[in-house]
């Protein structure tokens, strides 16, 4: 009888083990991506500010382009954007920062090029960055094209190059720019969940 309380102990602590387990994983997959990556011109980075309530604060520190920073705070600036706090008093602006999850549409003055990578042989041109459908529609490498719009979805950058024409910011690189907007956030809800479902296909 004593052994078979011990055991039925065992097998309740363990359950109870496997519960916390499957709740703290859960609450992990949950938990929204702190991570922004600098959207910039290749090449170059991004200055960061001591306070983001004034325009004389700048720290003399550049983010390159395309490298990633863990945000510990966010706060609203004099600009009424969010502002993420990168580094020992260092902020950044959002209008240059595009955390993991984030879905915004933004005014961008630039030129892009695509580029070579490691997930595509072949650049393709989608209709979309919500639903995007590939066309048949194919751009070689070294292609630059003048792009007015910048769209994130699902943490994942876009450039409009034409009428119902967008390709990834992992295939094309901004080349030069001349001006970029405040970006306006939105709810993903008219396109499919999941994390970073326009990786890849």
């Amino acid at each position: 009888m004593k052994k078979k309380t011990i055991a039925t102990g065992l097998a309740l602590l363990t359950a109870m083990i496997g519960l916390s387990t499957s709740q703290s994983q859960s609450a992990e997959a949950a938990a929204p991506d702190k991570t922004a990556t600098v959207n910039y011109v290749k090449g170059y980075g991004i200055a960061t500010w001591r306070d983001v309530q004034t325009a004389s604060s700048v720290t003399g520190h550049y983010l390159p382009t395309e490298s990633q920073w863990l945000v510990n705070t966010t706060v609203t600036g004099a600009d009424g954007q969010p502002w993420y706090l990168v580094g020992n008093n260092e902020w950044a602006s959002s209008k240059y920062y595009d955390l993991g999850n984030e879905n915004s549409v933004q005014d961008l003055d630039a030129i892009v090029k695509m580029e070579k990578n490691d997930y595509y042989d072949t650049q393709f041109i989608y209709s979309s960055p919500l639903i995007p459908e590939i066309s048949t529609v194919t751009s070689p490498f070294g292609t630059e094209y003048k792009t007015f719009s910048k769209r994130v979805v699902g943490g994942n950058a876009w450039y409009e190059i034409g009428k119902n024409q967008w390709v990834k910011d992992i295939c094309a690189t901004i080349k030069s720019e001349k001006s970029r907007g405040n970006k306006t956030f939105f709810e993903p809800t008219d396109y499919r969940k999941g994390p970073n479902p326009y990786q890849g296909e």
